[in-house]
């Protein structure tokens, strides 16, 4: 029950801090952003998040499932479904940016946007490699090392988001840029 209570403490603490960074970076874009590029954000975004389920696939629940099953092979498990992961993101980040133009044009988006979807593409498949390792973290119940992980991370992409929009004004391009590297850090 005491390992419990200090799991619980970690994720709580861990949460609370990677979500104050996002709510620091919130004012930061709309100052830094204008309108247009706000919106053209908030849409990769929307995209961001529609996608990653789409990754995923429901293999990390699975494999969380499976991974504690009596008689199971852990090492297998982790490494069918690891190699899963980045079998299929591999093929869908491929697929994804062949058909680049039409799947902007399918959702309406505009040209200008169009590089940002095809980064976002591949952004959203080293994310969940990234989110992979910290999701077996979490399985083998190391919360510490998890909310480390995770609290740097983020701490990290606030930095490197200053760095980009503030001293380097790259705009969308830097947000992108700061969590591909984040999560480059995270693995």
């Amino acid at each position: 029950m005491k390992t419990l209570y200090r799991a619980t403490f970690f994720y709580f603490v861990g949460s609370i801090l990677t979500r104050f960074s996002g709510f620091i970076l919130l004012p930061l874009y709309t100052n830094i952003l204008t309108t247009a590029e706000y919106g053209s954000y908030a849409l990769l975004m929307a995209l961001y998040a529609i996608l990653s389920v789409l990754y995923q696939a429901g293999l990390f629940q699975g494999f969380t499932k499976f991974f504690y099953d009596e008689g199971s092979e852990q090492k297998r498990i982790f490494s069918t479904t690891l190699n899963t992961v980045l079998i299929f993101g591999l093929l869908f980040a491929l697929v994804l940016s062949l058909f680049n133009k039409q799947v902007t044009g399918l959702l309406n988006f505009n040209e200008q946007i169009s590089p940002f979807v095809l980064i976002l593409f591949w952004l959203i498949f080293f994310d969940t490699i990234a989110y992979f390792g910290l999701h077996f973290l979490r399985t083998r119940q190391l919360a510490r090392p998890a909310v480390f992980y995770a609290v740097f991370t983020a701490i990290f992409n606030l930095l490197l988001n200053i760095l980009f929009l503030v001293v380097l004004k790259m705009n969308i391009l830097g947000i992108l840029l700061a969590q591909g590297l984040s999560n480059l850090l995270l693995l």
